[in-house]
């Protein structure tokens, strides 16, 4: 697992073991990995969110991706980064399964908002009818683009990640149903 304390209990109240890479050394030399023993047990690298990523991390991962073609490569979401105070960014967990994937020439398989199976799974679980569901998020490339995918109505507060700029160059087709100032907006609202 490359990421947080969270993904890390979430894997194990599953019942799924995890091993972790410690934050603690954020290098690794090219002597150490050349001895570095590969834990034949790992069957996945599950990338999320990690503000301690380092080279050791992509460097470790990338020897059990490129090393076992069955060790399956998963991210938690594909978002780029996202916007701190000042327009400043931080990278996010998109940027950085971008670098495992061009360590390892290999696509890993999204298993959060934007990817093929998040969104028809919870849909069949709960039973859920798109036209009674309104997608709400501040990223146009996974939030909305998640409630395209589901077919339901969307919402993009501008809280976050995306400009009114970058609204305004947008096709239409990729366009969110309504756009709001912030979450406010929709106490008391009535969708039919």
């Amino acid at each position: 697992l490359i990421g947080a304390e969270g993904t890390r209990l979430e894997l194990e109240e599953h019942g799924i073991p995890v091993s972790q890479c410690s934050s603690d050394e954020p290098t690794i030399t090219n002597a150490e990995l050349l001895n570095y023993t590969l834990d034949e047990q790992v069957e996945a690298v599950v990338l999320a969110h990690d503000p301690d990523f380092n080279y050791r991390k992509l460097a470790l991962a990338t020897q059990y991706l490129r090393n076992n073609s069955d060790c399956i490569f998963l991210v938690t979401n594909m978002d780029a980064c996202d916007v701190l105070n000042n327009n400043r960014f931080m990278p996010g967990t998109g940027a950085m399964a971008s670098a495992l994937e061009t360590a390892t020439g290999r696509k890993p398989f999204n298993t959060g908002k934007g990817g093929d199976f998040i969104l028809p799974y919870l849909m069949g679980k709960y039973d859920v009818n798109p036209q009674e569901m309104l997608c709400v998020g501040d990223r146009l490339d996974t939030d909305i683009a998640l409630g395209r995918q589901a077919g339901c109505k969307t919402a993009l507060p501008f809280t976050g990640v995306t400009p009114r700029t970058l609204l305004r160059k947008t096709p239409p087709e990729e366009q969110p149903t309504y756009v709001m100032e912030n979450l406010g907006t929709l106490v008391g609202l009535r969708f039919t």
